[in-house]
């Protein structure tokens, strides 16, 4: 059934399956008891020995393969990882000095930037913005899984400080910068600044910047 659900929304744009984090206690713990019950029913009956001994083998023929597999791409995973989290974690420190604590912080992938950043972050994605998740009349399922919805007017009218977007060249894969870079009032509003974000032009500077 969960399988059937990840299907059903599109699946992960990601590897590492964030999607069965959620799932692996409960198949851990079954896991753990079908294999004392098979341990049981060996002890017990010659088809109980046949059934562990298949379970060994569907275990093997199943689960080897791939963990041989991903231990060859984990540490290619692991370092963009890394960069990423190295990357967002040096934008929120910056874009901390020159904002206030109750300024806003639009982005596109918020994971590191909110974990790293006390200000408030909107989602542009709408993964955890209630107006953005429910706008209807989208073109829907051609695109990478959760990165397909916007509503620039929505952000736009909340004042953001700052708008964390790829630029204009690189924006065609994902249509939240897409139609982002073509709204006028971001073209006309914001401005690339040194925290590589576009800030909002007539947004002041913290008194503790003008002083130095």
């Amino acid at each position: 059934l969960y399988a059937a659900y990840v299907v059903s929304v599109g699946g992960d744009a990601f590897a590492l399956y964030r999607f069965w984090v959620p799932v692996m206690p409960a198949l851990l713990a079954l896991a753990v008891a079908g294999l004392r019950w098979s341990w049981l029913l060996a002890g017990r009956v010659a088809a109980g020995r046949v059934a562990l001994y298949a379970l060994i083998g569907a275990a093997v023929f199943f689960l080897v393969p791939p963990i041989i597999r991903e231990s060859r791409t984990r540490s290619a995973h692991r370092k963009v990882a890394a960069f990423l989290r190295a990357y967002a974690k040096g934008r929120a420190n910056c874009i901390r000095q020159h904002t206030a604590r109750h300024e806003a912080v639009a982005a596109i992938g918020i994971g590191a930037l909110r974990f790293y950043l006390d200000r408030p972050v909107l989602d542009m994605l709408g993964l955890t913005d209630v107006h953005v998740a429910r706008r209807s009349g989208l073109d829907l399922g051609k695109g990478w899984a959760g990165h397909e919805k916007y509503d620039s007017d929505h952000i736009l009218l909340r004042k953001p400080t700052y708008i964390c977007i790829v630029e204009e060249k690189r924006a065609s894969a994902v249509p939240a910068a897409r139609d982002m870079w073509r709204h006028p009032e971001f073209r006309r509003m914001y401005a690339l600044d040194e925290c590589g974000c576009y800030r909002r032009k007539d947004a002041p500077r913290p008194a503790i910047l003008k002083r130095n």
